[in-house]
């Protein structure tokens, strides 16, 4: 397994967003909900630049307050640099597996 993520993003809240956040308060797991819409950015301007980006939004707040993320994939010729776990391995031990 590669060390590197094949996606790493950063996400901008601005105190407004968090403040709207703590109003609206945890869910029944006792976490915090953001909605999140990404996509691709298909002018960038070098190699540096994100590869997507949008808005983070708090659910059920549609006019509310918005707050902005970026990703990067880590791609190397269109294919991920790190491969996707195997369920195979996995799925072969079901020994004490309840379902």
């Amino acid at each position: 397994m590669s060390a590197r993520p094949v996606i790493k993003g950063t996400f901008n809240l601005t105190p407004e967003f968090l403040n709207a956040l703590a109003k609206k308060g945890k869910n029944e797991r006792g976490k915090y909900d953001v909605d999140v819409a990404m996509w691709y950015d298909d002018k960038r301007a070098n190699e540096r630049a994100p590869h997507l980006s949008g808005p983070a939004s708090i659910p059920g707040d549609d006019n509310g307050v918005k707050s902005y993320g970026k990703c990067w994939l880590n791609v190397e010729n269109g294919e991920p640099v790190a491969a996707p776990a195997s369920s195979t391995a996995a799925a072969a031990d079901t020994g004490d597996d309840l379902f």
